[in-house]
C-alpha cells in the first residue's frame, strides 16, 4: 500500500509557530523498522508542541494529482533575501507576471530564506517595495496570504521536515551523523584524487533502529537523499529538448541540514507541488540543477511543472549581475529618479520575447507588453545590459510625464539629497523653471542633484579660484551689477538684457569680460564651467538672482 500522508498546518498564537502533525491510515501503521521511526517522530511532534484551533488541511503526498487553477497556470517569483533586487532578477519577476496574467492564471510571490547565514536584512521589505512601485503585484504572497501559505520558507519547517520523514520511511533519504570534521576531511581528499565525490555515502549502511537510537541520544545530524544515476530529458520552454544527468557518484546530498532547515533544492520542490505551481520560469543557473529537482519529484511520486530557463543577464564588462553590485540594484534607479515604464521597458528590451520592441523610441505601458509577451521569443544567448537603452527609454518617459508629476519626484529627491540646512527655499515658480530648461537635456531627474547642478538648490561650497581680481574692481563690479538688474523691469529680465549689463558692469569696473563672467560663475555655481552666466541669472529669476548677488556682495573679502 502506498503512504498516503496527511499534514496539519497549526499555528500556536502564543509561540507564533507553525506546527506540523501527521497521521496515517491505521492499517499502514505495521510494527516495520521505517513506520516506527515515522511513528516516533510523531509522538515527538504530539509532545512538544502546544494544540491550536486554527487548523488547515494540505495534502502533502500520495496517489492524488496535482490539482492547478481552473485554467491551469499557476506561476511564482522566489527570490532569496540574500541582497537587493537586480535587473535579472526583475526579468524573472516580470516575466512570470506576463505569462500568468497572459493566462488568467496566478503569480505567486514566494520567500525562500532557509540559507539564514546570507540573509540581508531589510532585503525583503525593499523587495515587496519595488514590486509595488513598478505595479508588479502578486495574487498571493507574503503580504496578501493566499490559499498555500505561509510564503515565507522559514515560516513551513515543519513541512519539509514531514516531507522528508516520509522519505526516510520509504528508504528514500536517511541520517547522516558524520561530523563536519569528517566530511571537511573528507572532501579534501576527494579533491586530492580529483574525485567529484562531496560525500561517501556512509551512513548510507545505518539501520533504521541504530539512526533512531543516535537520534533519541541527542546526535547532531542531516537527511540525505538517495542519489541514484540517471538521465532525465525534456522540452525547455526556452532551451527546447534538453538532456540532463544526475550521478551517484556525486554522493548524496543534504536535503535537511543540521539545524533541521531544508537545502534550497528540497524546499523548492516541495514548496513547488504544495503550491500547485504548473510553469516554473527561472534563470539559466538553475539549469544545473534541474536533474536534482527531477529526482525529488520522481521520489515522491510527484508530477514535476513544466520548466523554463531565462538566459542570464550580464553587465557590460560580461560579468553576472550581483545582488551587492549598488550599480544594477533596480531601487537604486528607481530612487534616483528613473520612470518603472523606463526600468520595465529597458529589461523587456534585453533578451526577446516581445516580438516588435525594437528601439527605445516607444515605451510600452504594462498592460501592452502582457499582449506582446511571447515566450517563444526569448533569445537563448546571453544578454549584455547597456545603460544607455535605460536612459534613452527614461528620457522618453520625462517627456511623457506631466511636468507636475515630475515636480513632486523633483522636490522629494531634493529633499532626501539636500540637508534642509543647506537648501535654499524657492517657490513653484522656480522649480517649475528650472525643470522646463532642463528637461530636454537630461536622462533622469537624478541629474539634477549631480555635483554641477548643486548651486541650482544650494549655496555652493567656497572654493578659492585661480582666478586674481583686485577687491575694489570686483565689489564695484557686484555693486554695479546689483543695481542694474533691480532696475531692469521683471518682464525685461531675459537672457540678451543680462548679458548687455554684464558686459556694461565689467566695462565700467576696468575688468575683462572673461574674467569677471569667470569670477562670477564660480561664486554663483561653485564651478568653473557650466551654463553661461546670462543664462544662469535668467534661470534664477530677477528675486532670486537679486538674493544670491547680494550675498556675493556681504561675503566678499579677496
Amino acid at each position: 500500500m502506498h503512504l498516503a500522508t496527511f499534514i496539519y498546518i497549526s499555528k500556536d498564537l502564543k509561540l507564533k509557530k507553525h506546527i506540523c502533525f501527521l497521521f496515517m491510515d491505521n492499517s499502514w501503521m505495521a510494527s516495520t523498522s521505517s513506520n516506527r521511526s515515522l511513528l516516533e517522530f510523531l509522538m515527538f511532534y504530539c509532545h512538544s508542541v502546544r494544540k491550536s484551533a486554527r487548523i488547515r488541511l494540505l495534502l502533502l503526498c500520495g496517489d492524488a494529482q496535482r490539482r492547478y487553477a481552473s485554467n491551469g497556470v499557476r506561476v511564482r517569483f522566489a527570490p532569496s533575501p540574500t541582497g537587493f533586487l537586480h535587473f535579472g532578477g526583475l526579468r524573472t519577476a516580470l516575466f512570470n507576471y506576463f505569462f500568468a496574467k497572459k493566462r488568467d492564471g496566478v503569480f505567486i510571490l514566494r520567500i525562500e530564506d532557509t540559507d539564514r547565514r546570507r540573509i540581508v536584512n531589510s532585503s525583503v521589505q525593499n523587495l515587496l517595495s519595488v514590486l509595488n512601485y513598478l505595479k508588479i503585484t502578486p495574487d498571493e504572497g507574503p503580504a496578501n496570504g493566499g490559499p498555500y501559505g505561509p510564503y515565507v520558507q522559514s515560516e513551513r519547517i515543519p513541512l519539509y521536515q514531514a516531507a522528508a520523514e516520509q522519505l526516510i520511511a520509504e528508504r528514500k533519504a536517511y541520517r547522516c551523523f558524520c561530523s563536519e570534521q569528517r566530511i571537511s576531511i573528507l572532501r579534501k581528499e576527494m579533491a586530492r584524487l580529483h574525485h567529484r565525490k562531496n560525500y561517501d555515502n556512509f551512513c548510507r549502511k545505518l539501520s533504521m533502529e541504530e539512526a533512531n537510537q543516535r537520534m533519541r541520544n541527542g546526535e547532531k545530524f542531516v537527511v540525505r537523499f538517495f542519489q541514484k544515476s540517471r538521465s532525465y530529458s525534456l522540452n525547455d520552454l526556452v532551451y527546447g529538448k534538453y538532456t540532463t544527468n544526475v550521478s551517484e557518484e556525486d554522493g548524496d546530498p543534504v536535503i535537511i541540514k543540521s539545524d533541521q532547515y531544508p537545502t534550497y533544492h528540497f524546499a523548492n520542490v516541495v514548496d513547488d507541488h504544495m503550491m500547485h505551481i504548473s510553469h516554473v520560469l527561472r534563470g539559466e543557473e538553475w539549469l544545473t540543477s534541474l536533474s536534482k529537482h527531477l529526482q525529488i519529484y520522481e521520489a515522491f511520486n510527484w508530477e514535476p511543472p513544466q520548466f523554463g530557463h531565462l538566459p542570464v543577464m550580464l553587465d557590460m564588462d560580461g560579468s553576472k549581475l550581483s545582488k551587492r553590485d549598488l550599480s544594477v540594484h533596480v531601487d537604486h534607479f528607481l530612487a534616483s529618479g528613473y520612470h518603472p515604464d523606463a526600468l520595465i521597458n529597458f529589461v523587456c528590451f534585453a533578451g526577446g520575447g516581445f516580438g516588435d520592441l525594437k528601439n527605445a523610441d516607444m515605451l510600452y505601458s504594462t498592460k501592452q507588453l502582457i499582449r506582446m509577451f511571447n515566450l517563444n521569443m526569448v533569445q537563448r544567448r546571453r544578454t549584455k545590459l547597456d545603460v544607455q537603452w535605460l536612459k534613452r527609454f527614461n528620457r522618453e518617459a520625462i517627456r511623457r510625464q506631466s511636468e507636475d508629476a515630475l515636480l513632486e519626484q523633483l522636490l522629494k529627491l531634493i529633499d532626501r539629497e539636500i540637508p534642509a540646512e543647506h537648501r535654499i527655499e524657492y517657490d513653484d515658480k522656480y522649480f517649475r523653471s528650472v525643470l522646463r530648461h532642463f528637461r530636454p537635456h537630461i536622462d533622469s531627474l537624478s541629474d539634477l542633484l549631480l555635483s554641477e547642478n548643486r548651486y541650482l538648490w544650494s549655496w555652493p561650497n567656497q572654493v578659492d579660484s585661480k582666478l586674481t581680481i583686485t577687491s575694489n574692481q570686483w565689489l564695484l563690479f557686484l555693486d554695479q551689477l546689483i543695481n542694474q538688474l533691480d532696475a531692469l523691469p521683471e518682464d525685461h529680465f531675459m537672457e540678451n538684457a543680462v548679458a548687455l549689463h554684464l558686459l556694461n558692469c565689467a566695462k565700467h569696473s576696468q575688468l575683462q569680460s572673461k574674467k569677471a563672467m569667470q569670477f562670477l560663475r564660480h561664486t554663483l555655481t561653485g564651478a568653473d564651467k557650466g551654463l553661461p552666466i546670462a543664462e544662469i541669472l535668467v534661470l534664477f529669476g530677477k528675486t532670486y538672482s537679486l538674493q544670491r548677488l547680494r550675498r556675493i556682495r556681504e561675503q566678499s573679502t579677496i
